[in-house]
């Protein structure tokens, strides 16, 4: 990765998902969320990143994005690929 990518990578990663949590200093973190506080972060990144995506759900398939599809959209289910196969219109040859 070029380096301002895995600086993003591991920002968003211990932003969003906790990774390394316990690796950044306690001080450090307070510091910082004291200075940007994260209010109410979990439901309103969810909503925003979901919104990203919540009028093409199909879009979302074999990503995990449709997960979050069938948290969020009632009575939503993924596609199975297995379902997928055998819906194919081709034929068995004889």
């Amino acid at each position: 990765m070029a380096p301002e990518v895995a600086l993003l990578h591991s920002g968003v990663g211990l932003d969003v998902l906790g990774r390394g949590y316990d690796k950044f200093p306690s001080q450090l973190r307070n510091d910082i969320v004291a200075r940007y506080p994260r209010t109410d972060f979990k439901a309103r990144f969810i909503q925003e990143y979901f919104a990203g995506f919540a009028n093409r759900p199909g879009t979302t398939y074999g990503t995990v994005n449709s997960s979050i599809c069938e948290r969020l959209i009632p009575d939503y289910k993924a596609p199975n690929a297995l379902d997928l196969i055998n819906a194919s219109p081709f034929p068995n040859s004889e």
